[in-house]
């Protein structure tokens, strides 16, 4: 693995952090390619930055969002110009995962190309429907 490579990409998501957590919505969005596919945590897909910022501005009503810590779990090469990055998340009164697709653009910039953000909750009993 290219240490480089996962330094320039941790990098990258720091300064996502930063720019969520300042909700510097125009910050956020230029470290996203213009067609960003987006999977928000309750499985809406967001289809191209356009789409991904009314979301973002809609959210800029619910301050507690943004003051989830953010801790970056992974940074995996998966070929010469792409990485993958996990992100565990944790609100006040929730926590999920998020995957990052980053790719490798000109001059070296990496963007996000794809972000998906999964819940984590406790399983239900299959027959009563109740967590476990």
């Amino acid at each position: 693995m290219n240490s480089n490579t996962t330094e320039t990409v941790a990098g990258v998501m720091a300064r996502l952090t930063d720019a969520w957590q300042a909700k510097d919505v125009p910050g956020y969005l230029a470290l996203l390619t213009d067609h960003v596919d987006v999977v928000n945590r309750g499985g809406q897909r967001l289809t191209g930055k356009q789409a991904f910022a009314q979301q973002l501005n809609w959210l800029l009503d619910y301050p507690a969002i943004f003051e989830a810590e953010h801790t970056l779990e992974s940074v995996r090469v998966l070929r010469p110009g792409m990485a993958l990055a996990h992100e565990l998340r944790i609100e006040p009164l929730r926590q999920s995962r998020a995957t990052y697709l980053l790719v490798e653009h000109e001059e070296g910039q990496w963007l996000i190309e794809s972000i998906a953000i999964a819940p984590i909750e406790r399983p239900r009993d299959p027959a009563t429907g109740e967590r476990i």
